[in-house]
């Protein structure tokens, strides 16, 4: 998030190895976007040579700092036999499925300290803060059946509708009181750091929602899949009234795919159509024409669309794209920053993450994701040390689409997880007695 955390943690492991305290390996593992980095600012900041990229070729004992990725992780069990001294888990929230081959593989490591590094530890519930702590604190909160019962908050339509609209008292007070319990068990492990405490000279980050009307034709599309057989709901008297809602809960993964494309652009139904979201796209550009603007997508299909039509736009706007199928993101992204050219379209999944791109101040999400994390630290690209300018954060958004139920969406799970994870540290002299005895 731009807050200097791996200045600070590359500050205490050489620290440590200089002064002998740690004698075996420190394995850092990040995503692959991210090896470059690491290696960049440990020899640039701490003049330290030490320190090898993972491959299968590479003799890892010669090295006290070695940086592997999350799939290499996967691949070579090698990495899993070394016992190591400390272990980082760079964008940690990666990490936070359990049913998956990646978790197994980490739980499978040997090491006597570890550190997650995360500006989002949860994502989508707060088993995602049970699935990191059982990594580096096993057992510290019990069975995940234990936890969900103490502590559990269901993301759900109901529990949604109760927070948005401020309903039932009960549940309110329940979703509060469950957040101070596990407040109260995690915080001393964890260290939380806001911009406005580190960066105080940040300019501010402005986000604006722009509400787009869909067209006559987009909207009868997006109608006929909704009455379509497919998007029927069991209960057969219900009506479909909320816009996509009821598709979302009978089967989240397959039926909101034609709806969110349908919202997003035109060309999913009508390859003559310019969709009324890349018209508001081109006014924003050619507002902030002064400015270098990044526009984020889900898709990218719409990423595709979105440059197709810019270009039949005859506007002359300069652009570059940053997507799965680009080698040199970092060329790409260097280029960006330090070229004329004004106007960067990416995949959420590519430009994201973990890169620096702070010669813009105007960003554009195109489309949404349900984790507003994601959406979060793709803003903190550019709303990050280094930004010297107000940056302007525009969100178009479908109007009476599921779009709108994506929002809301985001808007619980932000308030979730900024309660579960406050700024203040909880003192290790606040915790219960038996737990300090059962953890150490």
């Amino acid at each position: 998030m731009g807050l200097g955390k791996t200045i600070q943690i590359l500050s205490y492991l050489i620290t440590k190895i200089e002064n002998k305290e740690i004698r075996a390996q420190t394995l850092i593992i990040c995503p692959t976007i991210l090896t470059n980095h690491w290696i960049t600012e440990i020899i640039t900041h701490f003049n330290y040579e030490d320190v090898v990229i993972f491959n299968k070729n590479c003799r890892m004992s010669d090295y006290s700092i070695v940086i592997c990725t999350y799939d290499n992780l996967r691949k070579y069990e090698v990495l899993s036999k070394t016992k190591y001294a400390v272990v980082i888990f760079d964008e940690g929230h990666i990490m936070r499925n359990r049913n998956t081959g990646l978790y197994t593989k980490i739980k499978m490591l040997k090491f006597d300290h570890s550190i997650i590094l995360t500006g989002t530890p949860v994502h989508n519930n707060v088993d995602d803060m049970f699935s990191l702590f059982d990594i580096i604190m096993p057992n510290y909160l019990g069975t995940i059946e234990a936890f969900n019962k103490t502590y559990g908050i269901k993301v759900n339509e109901k529990n949604i509708n109760s927070f948005m609209k401020n309903q039932n008292v009960n549940f309110i007070d329940l979703l509060e009181n469950r957040i101070k319990l596990l407040q109260k068990k995690i915080l001393p492990f964890v260290m939380r750091r806001l911009k406005s405490e580190v960066l105080t000279d940040l300019p501010p980050k402005i986000i604006k929602d722009v509400y787009i009307q869909l067209l006559p034709s987009q909207a009868e599309a997006y109608h006929n899949v909704l009455i379509s057989q497919e998007f029927k709901m069991s209960d057969k008297d219900s009506e479909v009234k909320d816009k996509g809602y009821k598709a979302l809960h009978s089967n989240p993964l397959t039926q909101t795919k034609s709806l969110l494309k349908i919202a997003s652009h035109t060309k999913y139904f009508d390859s003559n159509l310019q969709s009324p979201k890349t018209t508001a796209l081109i006014e924003i550009l050619n507002i902030f024409d002064s400015s270098k603007v990044l526009v984020f997508f889900q898709l990218k299909s719409t990423l595709k669309f979105v440059v197709d039509e810019i270009i039949k736009s005859k506007t002359n706007i300069s652009f570059l794209t940053l997507d799965g199928e680009v080698k040199d993101r970092y060329g790409i992204v260097d280029e960006f920053n330090k070229g004329s050219c004004r106007c960067l379209l990416s995949t959420c999944s590519v430009g994201g993450l973990g890169l620096n791109l702070t010669s813009a101040n105007v960003v554009v999400f195109y489309e949404h994701d349900w984790n507003p994390f994601n959406d979060l630290q793709a803003m903190d690209r550019v709303h990050r040390l280094g930004q010297k300018l107000t940056v302007e954060v525009f969100r178009l958004i479908a109007k009476d689409t599921i779009e709108c139920k994506v929002m809301n969406y985001q808007n619980f799970k932000l308030h979730v997880a900024s309660n579960v994870v406050t700024q203040q540290n909880t003192k290790v002299e606040d915790m219960e007695m038996h737990d300090l005895i059962e953890r150490f």
